[in-house]
């Protein structure tokens, strides 16, 4: 709201935030290097900026902990990411 309301401003969103078409109305999606910001250029790696989240544990995942790991890198959860304007990270060809 305040991004919106304020002339001149500039800002750095997530992705995940512009998949929503109200959010973007209003703002000026930007370039960078000459490349637009879409799930395609991301995972392609064209687009440079983003990250990776990170899951850790200490040492193997066992029981609980495995179950959630595996669920969240299955099927299942891809669907529920990609639809919240996440990227798979099997969908991910670009590299750090």
């Amino acid at each position: 709201k305040t991004l919106k309301a304020t002339d001149g401003s500039i800002s750095y969103l997530a992705s995940s935030f512009l998949n929503n078409d109200a959010n973007k109305q209003g703002l000026k999606i930007l370039q960078f290097g000459g490349v637009d910001m879409t799930p395609e250029t991301i995972a392609s790696g064209k687009y440079d900026i983003w990250s990776y989240e990170h899951m850790y544990t200490k040492g193997e995942a066992t029981d609980l902990t495995k179950a959630f790991i595996d669920y969240m890198i299955g099927a299942e959860f891809k669907a529920t990411v990609t639809k919240l304007g996440y990227i798979p990270i099997a969908d991910m060809k670009a590299t750090r």
